[in-house]
């Protein structure tokens, strides 16, 4: 089956994802470089502050939990009715050309994770590009190191959120689902920064926020050891990459199971 709508959707978009790119490194560049200090600027670290970086105290201001989000708005908005979208535009063909229903699921899922990564692969390019035009040092081992970790958290936690709004849009209007999403990832955010401000015997309650995994600098990681010394922000203690690893996987088998059960129930009439 042809996914041109999926492929036309991100290519229309392609001028956004840029510009958002050049925004978001732009105006990062300026705040590593304020807070570095005399340390060696590197390029893993233009990526860790744009994608993966918050502070929690700056959460109750909207606009920072708003910039923040921009890269994964962007994203909902370019691929959050997609598959629901194609599926209504080929509903017969689904019915009637493939063996399985849960097969056709699974490739869209396939083309739809590939979306994704090909949108995350933009951004890092435009964000490097930006690094070494202002000369900050490249390709060292750590360097690597983070920016494959913070690409990969990207992708899990940016496939995450279009996959919950394809799904929502198999039961509620497309609008609706992006709005529920998107308003329930600022509600969590917003929710983590109130539990540290006024809450603080319950900040462990923090780490069992969906929207929290993909804030790297709140992970208890010794790979982010320079960052934190560096840029003094708050990380809560035991949080784990593995632990925020399998927790967005099991939030994909969820997702996933339940897709599967709702697609096998529509009947074409």
């Amino acid at each position: 089956m042809k996914n041109r709508l999926m492929s036309n959707c991100i290519y229309k978009y392609y001028v956004h994802v840029v510009i958002v790119s050049l925004l978001l490194g732009l105006y990062t560049s300026f705040y590593v470089e304020a807070i570095s200090g005399e340390n060696k600027l590197h390029t893993s670290f233009l990526l860790f502050f744009t994608y993966s970086s918050i502070d929690i105290t700056s959460i109750d201001k909207l606009v920072s939990v708003i910039f923040f989000m921009l890269p994964q708005v962007l994203l909902v908005y370019m691929l959050g009715s997609s598959l629901y979208v194609n599926f209504k535009k080929n509903t017969i063909y689904v019915f009637t050309r493939t063996n399985s229903k849960v097969q056709w699921l699974l490739k869209q899922l396939g083309s739809l994770l590939g979306n994704v990564v090909l949108f995350y692969i933009v951004q890092f390019i435009i964000i490097m590009m930006i690094s070494m035009i202002r000369g900050y040092h490249f390709f060292l081992l750590n360097d690597v190191k983070v920016m494959c970790i913070v690409f990969l958290f990207q992708v899990l936690f940016g496939f995450l959120l279009v996959l919950l709004t394809n799904f929502l849009s198999f039961f509620i209007h497309i609008t609706y689902s992006i709005v529920i999403v998107l308003f329930g990832y600022i509600f969590l955010m917003t929710t983590a920064g109130l539990i540290h401000t006024y809450f603080e015997k319950l900040e462990g309650m923090i780490k069992w926020f969906p929207t929290s995994q993909n804030i790297l600098v709140w992970h208890d990681s010794e790979f982010l050891s320079i960052i934190h010394k560096m840029s003094s922000l708050y990380y809560i203690k035991g949080f784990s990459i593995t632990f925020s690893i399998f927790y967005i996987l099991i939030l994909y088998v969820l997702i996933i199971t339940t897709f599967i059960y709702r697609i096998n129930k529509i009947d074409i009439y």
